[in-house]
């Protein structure tokens, strides 16, 4: 027989005619690097010739026997954390709702996911890749680093992996993130529509590289209408101090003022300033939804669980190595009005100012 066979082809009819065993023609087809390529062309090759499609079916069934119990051993997942410590990463909220968000998407999805310390450990690139190899994880997914511009040096060809966040730069892998210029375009116009006019921000510069400058940028895009807005100098400063901060305020007079740093808010309080009376303050990564301050819910939790489903994604179809496209999901905020902003801001003269 040469040309395609009569109903629907199964990977056991491309064993039968490749002479392949049935396991080694399941491998092939999802690009298994324990076969070798000629086999795994050679496979693929008479697949095509039999018209060979994926049954979704089957597809299901084996993710739903992984969700129960007892009837298959879970699928382990590493969940790198670049973190010096437990204690650098346990005080950065976002970082664990990140994993907590992952790990209940992945208990839910029939995997187990394991925390993996390769700076703690100080564990080499060629050492993490080893160990990561050993015990046979089926994927990784790569948590935000606490500095921008990170690096990660390993065997990338036999991993299926998924990053958080832009802070690792190299490799370029398929990433999840919060949408921080849409975030901070959410923060500017609902001030607009509260009626601030004079709205300012105050970040950490490196803070600022880590977002990848996401929020400086649309901050100065956003406020740049001078019909709208007065245009202010944000505060971008690798001096972050209290006197920086002071010496800034005194010059510009925001009335708002929009910060990741929820030092910034004791500080304006500090120079008795009434908060939001005098001076608002906007939380641009809010996780209090009680209305104690406004700002934006950056929902870490289901960019953890998105992280980990677009990783199960490419497990199933076994997308392994650097992608040449890689995926780009961002999820967008949610707006809090709190008690640190006014409902509606009454300008003053700017004279009084």
């Amino acid at each position: 027989m040469n040309g395609p066979m009569d109903g629907r082809v199964t990977l056991r009819d491309i064993a039968k005619r490749t002479g392949y065993h049935y396991s080694t023609v399941s491998l092939a087809m999802r690009d298994d690097p324990r076969i070798q390529p000629e086999t795994r062309a050679t496979i693929r090759r008479i697949a095509e010739e039999l018209n060979y499609r994926p049954d979704p079916m089957l597809a299901r069934l084996a993710a739903y026997r992984r969700r129960v119990p007892g009837l298959v051993d879970p699928l382990r997942i590493a969940y790198l954390i670049n973190w010096p410590s437990h204690e650098q990463w346990r005080s950065e909220h976002c970082e664990v709702r990140f994993f907590a968000g992952a790990k209940k998407r992945a208990e839910e999805l029939g995997y187990q996911l394991e925390e993996v310390w390769p700076r703690e450990l100080k564990l080499s690139g060629r050492r993490l890749g080893s160990i990561l190899l050993t015990r046979n994880y089926d994927g990784l997914l790569v948590s935000h680093t606490p500095k921008a511009r990170g690096h990660l040096t390993l065997d990338w060809s036999k991993l299926c992996a998924v990053k958080i966040g832009h802070s690792l730069v190299y490799p370029r892998l398929a990433c999840v993130e919060n949408d921080q210029y849409r975030i901070m375009q959410l923060a500017v116009r609902t001030l607009r529509r509260k009626g601030y006019r004079r709205i300012g921000l105050a970040l950490r510069a490196s803070q600022d590289e880590l977002l990848n400058h996401m929020f400086r940028a649309c901050y100065l895009v956003e406020t740049s209408r001078p019909r709208v807005f007065e245009p202010l100098p944000p505060l971008v400063t690798a001096r972050w101090d209290e006197a920086t901060f002071q010496k800034w305020y005194h010059r510009y007079r925001p009335e708002v003022v929009l910060s990741v740093h929820l030092k910034v808010l004791d500080w304006l309080r500090r120079m008795k300033l009434r908060v939001p009376e005098q001076v608002g303050f906007v939380d641009l990564d809010c996780a209090d939804q009680s209305g104690a301050r406004a700002g934006i819910y950056q929902h870490h939790e289901q960019v953890g669980a998105l992280a980990l489903e677009t990783l199960e994604y490419l497990i199933q179809r076994n997308h392994r190595g650097i992608p040449a496209i890689p995926q780009l999901t961002i999820l967008e905020g949610t707006w809090i009005d709190g008690a640190t902003l006014r409902d509606h801001w009454v300008r003053k003269s700017s004279r009084s100012r």
